[in-house]
């Protein structure tokens, strides 16, 4: 077991290269630990690493302040926060694989034993629908009772609703945040979070005590979420959903990757139908899964009770009531019983019904509108966002020549992308303007200034759904055109 002393190194490297860095751990290779880094890191030991690394070298042999990094473990000794480092003797083997592993772990609870409990990883959309939030509470039930272990984000929607019914089932959760672990976010769902630690499950972050639930942190937290996963499962997503960049992990990881098969004319379901299209095995019922991942934990997993529990004729109201007893909720919208608003700032009207529970579309104002945007969404619908997007937004004469004197005008532009300025950010603009097309780059090249590894790889992750980026084998990324980006609809995590 690592000591204080001990820890506060790794405390302090993993502070300082910050959350999904792959520098901290090419350093833990070279010189062992990170006591070591600290005291024996030398320029000479890294030639033949490009500029921007040593650039990152030099600012952690800089860096050497361990105050921090001793507040952060007198932190967690008081609030009884387990730390758990990449050489521990507990930390989860399968973590140790990933290019850029979390280099220390706070935890809450107690640990499975993941060498020995199949583990699955379910994601989904926050805006789901009665359906959805059926399958994820039944998938989540019947893996659970099969002897599963379900791995997720407990976000809005259907992370939560999985863990909802493998707690209901006796099994055991994994949560992982994207904030501190003793930040709850969303604060409504505090009743789920412990819940999950009175069941024996577990808590656990790679972000230090009372770190807020940042935008950019979700996107870096998903890797882990895959990372610790036998196998990963797609319940609900729509085709921008950020629950497809957790199934990209999944399988550039190199397991399997299931989804739920939904509604062909349903906006919901059309991210996970394309996934089963493209790369995905069908989740008709969870003994699927079962059957083709449970040999590995032959000792653990029980299909027989997994198929009596899939069999259960009340998920619908059961899958109801943990919603309302566990307080979660669907982003925007009120709580599937139309009481009540759970975890989204959104407040709706008097009139307004959730989708969850009314499925009836109301008349457009526009239907010229409706049907022009109809038209493009099925024009869309067989794009795979994995893929090289050729489409390019055309404008009219007068609106480009607007925007290039608009951009002539301002100090920062960006002249290498021809879209809308609106659909991305400053940070995700210069993430793609720092890459190279056509040539593979690891994130930590693209970092400087003011880009630390976080905003990178969250970037990454925008522009990836956007079309514009691609991820490939080892962890680097493809700039790949300069098509016309979209926006997430449903996984903007934290909201004003």
């Amino acid at each position: 077991m690592i000591g204080r002393e001990e820890g506060i190194y790794w405390i302090w490297l993993a502070e300082t290269l910050k959350a999904g860095s792959r520098i901290a751990a090419r350093l833990i290779h070279i010189y062992g630990d990170a006591r070591n880094v600290y005291h024996s890191i030398r320029m000479e030991d890294l030639e033949d690493w490009n500029e921007e690394e040593k650039r990152t070298i030099q600012k952690l042999i800089r860096s050497r302040e361990l105050k921090e990094a001793n507040e952060i473990y007198r932190k967690c000794e008081k609030n009884k926060i387990r730390i758990l480092y990449y050489n521990d003797e507990d930390y989860p083997v399968s973590l140790r694989s990933l290019p850029d592993p979390p280099i220390v772990l706070y935890i809450r609870g107690k640990l499975p034993e993941f060498t020995k409990r199949l583990t699955v990883a379910v994601v989904g959309t926050r805006t789901m629908t009665a359906y959805g939030r059926k399958m994820a509470y039944s998938m989540g039930y019947s893996l659970g009772a099969g002897g599963a272990v379900i791995v997720s984000g407990m976000a809005l929607g259907i992370d939560s609703m999985a863990m909802s019914g493998a707690i209901d089932a006796g099994a055991l959760t994994v949560a992982v945040l994207g904030s501190g672990v003793d930040v709850i976010y969303p604060k409504e769902h505090r009743f789920l979070y412990d819940k999950i630690l009175a069941c024996g499950g577990c808590i656990m972050s790679e972000y230090p005590p009372l770190t807020k639930p940042i935008g950019y942190h979700f996107p870096v937290r998903n890797r882990i979420i895959s990372g610790l996963s036998d196998t990963g499962l797609v319940v609900e997503a729509a085709m921008k959903s950020g629950a497809l960049i957790t199934a990209e992990y999944v399988i550039n990881q190199g397991k399997r990757l299931y989804a739920v098969p939904g509604p062909v004319d349903a906006e919901n379901s059309k991210g996970a139908n394309m996934l089963l299209r493209e790369v995905a095995l069908p989740a008709i019922s969870p003994t699927d899964i079962l059957r083709n991942c449970g040999y590995m934990y032959e000792d653990t997993v029980n299909l027989l009770k997994a198929e009596e529990a899939a069999a259960r004729m009340d998920m619908m109201e059961m899958a109801k009531r943990a919603m309302e007893e566990n307080r979660i909720g669907v982003k925007g919208k009120s709580n599937i019983e139309g009481s009540t608003g759970y975890g989204g700032t959104a407040k709706p009207t008097k009139t307004e019904t959730s989708p969850a529970v009314n499925n009836t579309n109301p008349e457009p104002e526009n239907k010229t509108a409706q049907k022009a945007d109809t038209d493009k969404q099925n024009k869309n619908l067989f794009k795979n966002p994995f893929k090289k997007d050729k489409s390019v937004a055309s404008e009219g004469t007068k609106s480009e020549e607007k925007g290039k004197n608009d951009n002539k005008s301002k100090k920062n532009s960006y002249p290498a992308i021809k879209i809308d300025m609106d659909m991305l950010d400053e940070t995700e603009l210069k993430v793609y303007n720092n890459m190279k097309p056509d040539v593979p780059m690891l994130p930590d090249e693209i970092c400087g200034e003011d880009l630390n590894i976080e905003k990178v790889l969250c970037a990454m992750t925008m522009l990836q759904i956007a079309g514009l980026v691609e991820a490939s084998q080892g962890g680097y990324y493809v700039r790949i055109s300069d098509s016309h980006p979209t926006k997430l609809i449903d996984d903007d995590e934290t909201e004003e």
